[in-house]
C-alpha cells in the first residue's frame, strides 16, 4: 500500500485564500492517499511581522542549494503573504513549499512552485506554474437549472474603484426586464455598501420569480449551492474571486462593470483575458443583443485550475501517485 503524502496547510484566516489552498487539498485527495495537519497562522504587530519577514529572508539566503528536481519528502501549502514566514520556518530538508498567489520577488527563491494567474503577469520561471485564475472548492455537478440565474454584488473599495449603486441597480433591473421566464437570486458581499443592500432588497421585493439574500443572512456553503443550480451567474467586476468560482462550477458568466478609478488594472485586466477568450460576456457584449435573442455564451468547459494544481504537483515531485 502507498504511504500517504504528507501535507502541512497554511491558513491566514482569510475565505478565499483558504477555498484556494483547500480546492488544491481537494484535487489531491481525488488522486493519490494523504494526510493533512493544518497549521493557522495569526495575524501579527508590526514589530513581530517585520522580524519574521527578516527571519524568513535570511533563511531564503543562506539554505544550502537543492536540486529543482526530485522526489519531495512533505508538501507544505498555503495562500497569501501572511503564511510565507511560517511556511519557510517550518522547511526540513527535503520539504516542498508550494503557494498560491505572487510572493514579493525577494522570496519567489524560497518555494519550490508558486501557483500565479496570468492577469498577475508573473515572469517565467521554473517555480512559477501560471494559472488561468486562483484554484478554488468548487466543481461542475452537472445540476444547473436552465431558468434559474444568480446576481452577485461586491462592493466598495476605496483604493480601485468608485461604488455606484443607483447604475448598478439599474443594469440589474434590465437583467431582470430581459427575459422574465428566468428566476433570479440576488445576493450581496461583505463589502456591500448598506444602502445598496436596501436597494437590491427594494428591487426584489414585490416581483415574482426574483429573491434578494443579504450576505449575513445566509450560511456557509450557500453560494456554492446557488452555483450548482444557476445555469447564469452575473458577477461585478471588482469581485474577482466569485467570477471565478462561478466559472469553475460551469456556470455562464456575466461581467457587470464597475467605475474603476484607473482603467488600466489587474481586475480590469483579469476580465480582458477572461473575455478575449470567450469564456465570460461584458456588459456591452450583452446590451448589443439585448431583446434580440442573439447572445452566444460561451460553451467551453468549466476550469479546473485546482486540479491542474494538483497535478503539477504530483508530476514534479510524485509522478508515482498521479492517476
Amino acid at each position: 500500500m502507498i504511504k500517504p503524502l504528507e501535507i502541512t496547510a497554511f491558513f491566514d484566516g482569510s475565505p478565499g485564500h483558504e477555498k484556494q489552498t483547500r480546492g488544491i487539498l481537494a484535487a489531491l485527495a481525488a488522486r493519490t492517499v494523504i494526510t493533512v495537519a493544518e497549521q493557522r497562522v495569526a495575524r501579527k504587530g508590526l514589530p513581530a511581522a517585520a522580524r519574521d519577514w527578516i527571519s524568513c529572508y535570511l533563511a531564503i539566503r543562506t539554505r544550502p542549494a537543492q536540486p529543482d528536481q526530485g522526489r519531495g519528502e512533505r508538501l507544505l501549502l498555503g495562500t497569501g503573504s501572511r503564511t510565507h514566514p511560517a511556511m519557510i520556518a517550518c522547511r526540513r530538508p527535503g520539504d516542498r513549499l508550494v503557494t498560491c498567489m505572487s510572493p514579493a520577488r525577494c522570496f519567489l527563491d524560497g518555494f519550490d512552485l508558486c501557483l500565479i494567474p496570468e492577469h498577475d503577469r508573473p515572469t517565467a520561471r521554473d517555480n512559477i506554474l501560471v494559472t488561468i485564475g486562483p484554484p478554488g472548492t468548487g466543481k461542475d455537478r452537472g445540476r444547473h437549472q436552465r431558468d434559474r440565474g444568480l446576481i452577485l454584488v461586491g462592493g466598495a473599495d476605496a483604493g480601485s474603484h468608485r461604488w455606484n449603486s443607483p447604475a448598478l441597480i439599474s443594469r440589474i433591473g434590465r437583467l431582470l426586464k430581459s427575459d422574465g421566464s428566468m428566476s433570479w437570486t440576488i445576493s450581496s458581499s461583505p463589502r456591500t455598501p448598506h444602502e445598496c443592500e436596501v436597494r437590491l432588497a427594494s428591487l426584489a421585493a414585490g416581483r415574482e420569480g426574483v429573491s434578494f439574500h443579504a450576505f449575513a443572512e445566509t450560511h456557509p456553503g450557500w453560494i456554492e449551492e446557488r452555483y450548482d443550480e444557476c445555469a447564469v451567474a452575473w458577477v461585478t467586476a471588482d469581485s474577482v474571486s466569485m467570477i471565478f468560482e462561478a466559472l469553475t462550477a460551469g456556470c455562464k458568466v456575466g461581467i457587470l462593470p464597475v467605475d474603476w478609478k484607473k482603467p488600466e488594472n489587474k481586475f480590469q485586466r483579469c476580465i480582458d483575458l477572461l473575455a478575449a477568450q470567450q469564456r465570460v460576456v461584458t456588459w456591452e457584449k450583452w446590451k448589443e443583443c439585448e431583446g434580440k435573442g442573439q447572445l452566444q455564451w460561451p460553451t467551453g468547459p468549466p476550469l479546473e485550475e485546482a486540479e491542474r494544481c494538483a497535478g503539477e504537483i504530483l508530476r514534479r515531485w510524485w509522478p508515482e501517485r498521479l492517476r
